[in-house]
């Protein structure tokens, strides 16, 4: 039995709004959280040229874990990966599938907490919009599309429930 696509759709828009709460929510959550924190003193600006080397190396293992993306997607979402072991229902096949997005979108979000971490230490906002502006580029690099999910999904056959 083949799911249909009214089906795959659904499932296709679940992991994109799911994906979309983790990255877009998770930026904008440590945004506020940081804004928060400055205007309640804890965060200080720290002398000019004291933190670059830092925010730097941040950028750039951001930018390397941008790359880890797009070689996990390539990897684990295919449906040779995905049926190692028997699949029987659409259930489980949803589920396989969701658990491997959920871990990209949290990689996808790790340059925001990186941003984050940045803003804490050095009270400069312009590294960590940056850095945000990275979660949502690894948002747009991993977010399914429904006709993947359907050549995905394609090779399957389910047992009737």
């Amino acid at each position: 039995m083949k799911p249909d696509r009214y089906d795959i759709s659904k499932f296709a828009m679940k992991i994109l709004y799911t994906g979309l709460l983790i990255d877009v929510g998770g930026a904008v959550l440590l945004y506020l959280i940081g804004l928060y924190l400055e205007s309640q003193g804890y965060i200080q600006v720290a002398e000019a040229g004291s933190v670059d080397l830092l925010g730097y190396v941040l950028l750039g293992v951001s930018a390397i874990e941008l790359l880890i993306i797009i070689l996990l997607k390539k990897k684990w979402l295919t449906p040779a990966s995905l049926g190692q072991t028997a699949v029987r229902t659409f259930k489980i096949l949803k589920g396989r599938i969701m658990t491997l997005y959920l871990i990209l979108f949290f990689v996808a979000l790790s340059p925001a907490i990186y941003g984050f971490l940045f803003y804490l230490l050095s009270g400069l906002q312009d590294m960590f919009t940056l850095m945000a502006c990275l979660t949502l580029l690894g948002y747009l690099m991993v977010r399914p599309r429904p006709e993947f999910i359907e050549k995905l999904v394609e090779p399957f056959e389910f047992e009737q429930v």
